[in-house]
């Protein structure tokens, strides 16, 4: 028995399909067995899925809002423990004011700017400004330990370390999520609006 295409040409009226389907998948004009096979350059060019940046990009996006949060608990945690020490005037706490000379006000106004900054890290649309508001707190904090505490204050580089690492956290997160900020991403550069990782 001929092919389609000899039957076509012995004027049996059958379609040479041969030439532009193959029995893989489905086709849209013929038999649901048969599937259009590109006849031109440009068909065969043309993308049948989401593009390679595309996905890099929601790939990128992905891990940013992952490196953020983790950054976001970070911080919001290293800020919580210390809060209960402020607000009930704990010996240590009282005692690290005392040096400042900022004791009690200093000790109250830092804790409530922590507890702010603990808010707004934990609320993802806030969470640049969480960043922000840790980062300055935290520079406050080191400057004071280099100054005035010590690295080591009685021997324990402890409370020098965790300000080190909150003030890190803060910065990554605040980095990551520049674009949010009204300004920045308005005048963009660099930011992509829709690189955004409010989530």
């Amino acid at each position: 028995m001929g092919s389609a295409g000899d039957l076509s040409r012995r004027g049996l009226g059958l379609p040479a399909v041969h030439a532009e389907f193959t029995e893989v998948g489905e086709g849209p004009r013929s038999h649901p067995g048969l599937r259009r096979v590109p006849t031109s350059r440009s068909e065969r060019d043309l993308p049948i899925g989401p593009s390679e940046d595309v996905m890099s990009g929601s790939f990128r996006k992905a891990h940013a809002r992952k490196i953020s949060w983790f950054g976001q608990i970070v911080a919001a945690a290293i800020l919580g423990v210390a809060l209960p020490g402020k607000f009930l005037a704990d010996p240590a706490a009282v005692g690290v004011f005392q040096q400042l000379g900022a004791e009690p006000l200093g000790r109250w106004a830092t804790g409530g700017f922590e507890a702010i900054a603990v808010v707004l890290l934990l609320v993802p649309v806030t969470a640049v400004y969480g960043g922000l508001l840790t980062a300055g707190l935290m520079v406050g904090a080191i400057l004071s330990h280099l100054a005035v505490l010590g690295v080591a204050p009685d021997g324990d580089p402890s409370m020098f370390v965790m300000a080190v690492v909150a003030f890190l956290a803060g910065a990554g997160v605040a980095w990551i999520r520049r674009c949010e900020l009204p300004l920045i991403g308005a005048r963009g550069g660099s930011c992509d609006p829709s690189d955004s990782t409010s989530a």
